[in-house]
């Protein structure tokens, strides 16, 4: 094949609006769709949750903390912004006179974090806890069977915004359905969006 000046000269444009196109999208200048619908930063407000539970667990009672706060990202500036991505940072801790580390991991308070989402079953029914419409789920692991309800409303999540972590279904009350008593029960739940 025979490469003429022809060909160099298109091969150069293409660079040439290739780099201005990621300079562009680096940078944040230029134009483009989204530019026209940008307001401020372009991003979600920031949220957070407080969910105080109830925890009793083999006859001797606390209180579990969780705390969700939720901000948001995304890649690119200006008319080049991505959509956003949701990503959160997880806190619990107990209580029973003053505040303790725990055992609990924050993410077993979701019924879709990455580890759980195939254990549990859908039981098809439903029922209110603290307002929100909650679903029921069961799921034997550690010897126990456990039946779970959980509301896919909290955390917040602003539309359009991607969930990094794939967080969803916090759960708002857990019974051990068989050996030692245990359960969970949500008692406070507080949100701040913005």
């Amino acid at each position: 094949m025979k490469i003429s000046i022809r060909h160099i000269a298109t091969v150069l444009v293409m660079a040439a609006v290739a780099s201005v196109f990621i300079y562009a999208y680096d940078t944040g200048y230029g134009a483009g769709h989204i530019a026209a619908t940008d307001t401020g930063t372009g991003l979600p407000s920031p949220s957070t949750l407080d969910v105080i539970y109830e925890r009793n667990n083999g006859g001797s009672s606390d209180f579990l903390h969780l705390q969700v706060d939720t901000t948001y990202t995304a890649r690119g500036k200006g008319s080049f912004r991505l959509q956003p991505s949701c990503s959160r940072r997880l806190s619990a801790r107990l209580f029973d006179g003053e505040y303790h580390p725990t055992d609990i991991r924050p993410e077993e308070c979701f019924v879709f974090n990455t580890e759980a989402a195939s254990r549990w079953r859908e039981t098809g029914t439903t029922r209110r806890i603290a307002g929100y419409d909650c679903r029921c789920v069961e799921a034997t692991f550690n010897g126990r069977t456990w039946q779970v309800w959980y509301t896919d409303r909290l955390p917040h999540c602003a539309d359009g915004a991607v969930a990094a972590d794939h967080l969803k279904g916090l759960i708002l009350e857990a019974t051990a359905m068989q050996g030692d008593p245990y359960t969970l029960k949500a008692r406070y739940i507080d949100q701040k969006i913005g």
